[in-house]
């Protein structure tokens, strides 16, 4: 027995650019009949499959592919049981889910959809009430032409019925799907480049399902040539060029059918029963569900959905909810009713909680939400589940999810009284809080847990949004909101998934009307503000912010908040350019650190105290102190502070010339904090192994590495990490002999660092624009340009810095005819380099000697 599979044709047909109607008329064919052949509903005649080969230019057999299936698997169903996926099966940017097997009468639909998308359409708009069937026509429609987009097919939920994502949310999704390194994206704009410059070139289709408004989904659309969206809403949504596809009710014959193929009932049941749903394929689907329990009789069944509401006579269950419920939700609101009915009043209550989830949530969600036992939600989700009010999404035991259909959210959230929501909506910002506080510790402390603590900090995302937004919101007087919301704001992982602009925000609602006693949380506060305010390039506040933090330490005793404040005043104070002053403050943190023996925050110590001797020049200092940060990190197996020490001890090699080195350790960072999905770090990895492929003689790897740098760079919104790809990109162009961008470039990088008030960049930003005005004719200007990077680097101490400048200066007097000056110049450059065991010391001391006998 053969199978056919309609996947070919279409290929050959995409690979000519021919569209269906074309196609037909080159073959001589109804155009009906290769839509149904391309689907795999049925397999056309020989002649015909003879007729389709010759308008393609092809053989029959290249249009079909033929399985045979073994005679004991025929027309026997699969009793395996569904394998769970598991983390080394997940392929982010594969998501499509699968059609359902009862999907009924959308054929038109289906074919205005596909003739649209085959005249060049690049957006495809499904609207039409909830629960009417768009989020399965556009899966099945996807399903059906996925293999036109190998490079990912992804389903984003919008949630427009619930608590609308953002359009720059959204875009995330899209790349972290496509690249799950990709960094946090911050300013509005740049996630939006990022956006579109993963989808360029790519040949991508993506779900946006349940779109808000057309402002939601702007923006999204329309993807770059060569990717398709098919966005579902239930409004009308007015985009440019855009011809939204409507989904109506089924009509009475396709409900029964549906009705027929989901529940043993009889035919004149289904006749009677039908016509209580609306037309909608949700309702149509809980009747069935109800239908198929042995303890429901299908005339008592019918007898509740049809009898009239003595307060309206509408055709409703006499246990509609209260008040008039619009669109979508009235169509469900019987079979709904019923099924809520017949739950005991406790479990009424809990369904109703459960509408506060804006996604999945787990089982220990929904006992931290109902304040019960494990064992006790276990069984109350059972019980929900077997009333069909709440799906089971995916895996088992304690991490199995589950979902709320959005119009049963819809229906629980009309059910939920104010006072229970203020009581649920506390349960729930709590919770979150306490997985918060979880998770930070599990990332802190290292080990074999870190990366899935990072997981599920990307899972429950949506949910502390949700949860500190409505805490922040709450009146003063609901000090306990107010608490749980600034308990979060404070947890320090925050910094791994929220942008600092968020987390500034978010620290400074916090801090508003905070109660006397609560000094330690203000404190803590005022830490976690000025580490948001130092990501976003705002040294000098976040200086302040740690300063007014320590002075309230003074008074409290917590040793270690006080250790963390002196970390990240220092590592504020050194970007500021007084990098002496911020080995003092880093040394008191790491005195502290060893004082409480707690070694994540000596590591942290060690790297800031690294740092700091490198800006001082002591190349030797801050390789041995980056060196023991890196063996700390390894110890605890802490993945992510071990991919920060390989970046610092990279770029450490690549300052004493030890380029290939570099290379191997950074390349190396990249892969250690690819694997924990530290996002930051992967871009920092990135940009300075672009900065040391510079220095190497295969500028083409060098170009490409930077262009990529530089444009994931300008999508973060960070100013420092934006300043250093600056530059890698600056010393690329220059390398290529594109002086002139290369200035640009070095002058933006210049400007960028003086805004923010980043002093040590300051001095790299000079430095560049000193190599790239080398290679112009105005000696000059040159001059003065090595003066100016000279004289900031010893204004704040950068002897490496300090010690470059002398030597590009004492060059410049030497081809200036001016040896003694040349002399000088050269010698103390030397010798520095000497003192740190730079890989080209002996030659300069070789040429200054040289110099010396010459003179």
């Amino acid at each position: 027995m053969k199978q056919y599979d309609g996947a070919k044709l279409r290929e050959q047909r995409l690979l000519r650019g021919l569209s269906q109607d074309e196609l037909a008329r080159r073959a001589g064919v109804d155009v009906r009949t290769i839509r149904n052949a391309e689907r795999g509903r049925n397999v056309p005649r020989p002649f015909t499959q003879r007729l389709l080969a010759d308008a393609l230019g092809c053989e029959p057999r290249d249009l079909f592919i033929e399985n045979e299936v073994p005679r004991e698997e025929r027309a026997q169903p699969s009793t395996s049981a569904p394998i769970p996926p598991t983390e080394s099966t997940f392929v982010a940017g594969r998501q499509l889910r699968a059609p359902p097997p009862t999907f009924v009468n959308r054929e038109q639909e289906r074919e205005d959809l596909e003739a649209l998308r085959e005249r060049g359409a690049r957006t495809l708009v499904l609207c039409g009430l909830g629960g009417i069937g768009k989020t399965a026509l556009a899966c099945t429609l996807a399903q059906e032409i996925s293999g036109l987009y190998p490079e990912g097919q992804l389903h984003v939920e919008l949630r427009g019925s619930s608590v609308p994502l953002t359009s720059e949310d959204a875009m995330r999704h899209v790349l972290w799907s496509l690249q799950p390194n990709a960094p946090v994206l911050e300013d509005p704009l740049r996630v939006e480049v990022a956006y579109r410059s993963v989808l360029r070139d790519r040949r991508v289709l993506v779900i946006f399902d349940d779109a808000a408004s057309t402002e939601q989904v702007e923006r999204l659309v329309p993807l770059p040539a060569g990717c398709l969206a098919i966005v579902t809403s239930r409004r009308t949504l007015e985009l440019e060029g855009v011809v939204p596809v409507r989904l109506g009710p089924l009509d009475e014959p396709a409900a029964q059918a549906l009705l027929t193929l989901l529940s043993p009932s009889t035919e004149r049941e289904h006749q009677q029963l039908a016509s209580v749903c609306s037309g909608l394929p949700l309702a149509i689907g809980l009747i069935a569900k109800a239908l198929v329990r042995p303890d429901v009789d299908p005339d008592e069944l019918r007898s509740m959905l049809t009898r009239p509401s003595p307060a309206t006579g509408n055709t409703r269950a006499s246990s509609a909810p209260t008040g008039a419920l619009t669109g979508a939700l009235a169509g469900v609101e019987a079979p709904l009713s019923h099924a809520h009915s017949s739950l005991s009043e406790m479990l009424r209550s809990q369904f109703e909680w459960l509408c506060l989830f804006s996604g999945d949530f787990d089982r220990e969600a929904a006992a931290a939400l109902w304040d019960c036992s494990h064992a006790a939600a276990t069984e109350t989700l059972g019980a929900l589940m077997r009333a069909h009010l709440v799906e089971h999404v995916s895996l088992r035991g304690s991490r199995a999810l589950y979902r709320l259909h959005d119009l049963v959210r819809d229906f629980a959230s009309s059910k939920l009284q104010a006072e229970d929501r203020v009581a649920a909506s506390r349960h729930h910002a709590k919770h979150y809080s306490n997985v918060l506080e979880q998770i930070d510790k599990q990332i802190l402390d290292g080990g074999s847990t870190q990366a899935e603590a990072l997981r599920r900090l990307e899972q429950v995302r949506n949910e502390v949004r949700s949860a500190v937004e409505w805490c922040s919101a709450r009146p003063a007087r609901d000090e306990v909101a107010r608490d749980i919301g600034r308990r979060i704001a404070a947890v320090t992982a925050l910094e791994l998934r929220f942008s600092s602009s968020q987390r500034a925000e978010w620290c400074e609602q916090g801090l508003v009307d905070i109660p006397p006693d609560a000094s330690l949380l203000k404190a803590k506060l005022l830490e976690r503000l000025g580490t948001a305010r130092r990501d976003r390039g705002s040294f000098h506040v976040a200086i302040e912010c740690y300063e007014a933090c320590l002075d309230l330490l003074k008074t409290e005793a917590a040793r270690e908040l006080e250790a963390a404040a002196l970390l990240g005043l220092g590592i504020a104070t050194y970007y500021t350019g007084a990098p002496r002053r911020a080995a003092t403050w880093l040394e008191r943190s790491r005195a502290i650190a060893l004082e409480l023996g707690d070694r994540a925050l000596e590591q942290r110590a060690l790297r800031g105290m690294g740092v700091a001797a490198l800006l001082m020049g002591e190349l030797r200092t801050a390789g041995e102190l980056q060196r023991q940060a890196l063996e700390l990190s390894r110890r605890r197996q802490d993945r992510v502070a071990e991919a920060q020490c390989l970046i610092a001890i990279g770029f450490l090699d690549g300052q004493l010339g030890y380029v290939a080195r570099a290379c191997r350790q950074l390349e190396q960072a990249l892969e250690v904090a690819s694997s924990v999905g530290a996002r930051t770090d992967v871009l920092m990895a990135q940009i300075f192994l672009a900065h040391t492929s510079t220095k190497t003689d295969d500028t083409a790897w060098a170009d490409r590495q930077t262009r990529v740098a530089l444009e994931q760079a300008r999508a973060v919104g960070d100013a420092r990490v934006l300043a250093l790809a600056l530059g890698a990109r600056a010393r690329a162009d220059s390398a290529l002999g594109d002086v002139a961008t290369a200035a640009e470039l070095a002058h933006e990088m210049l400007e960028t660092t003086r805004a923010i008030g980043d002093r040590s960049l300051e001095v790299g930003a000079l430095e560049i624009r000193a190599e790239i005005s080398r290679r112009g004719e105005k000696r000059e200007v040159y001059r003065s340009q090595l003066e100016e990077w000279l004289s900031l680097a010893r204004a704040v101490q950068d002897r490496s810095s300090e010690a470059s400048a002398s030597w590009e200066l004492g060059v410049f007097y030497l081809e200036s005819n001016d040896p003694l000056r040349a002399l000088a110049a050269l010698d103390s450059a030397a010798t520095y380099r000497e003192e740190m065991g730079h890989a080209l010391a002996s030659e300069c001391r070789m040429r200054v000697e040289s110099i010396r006998n010459q003179t």
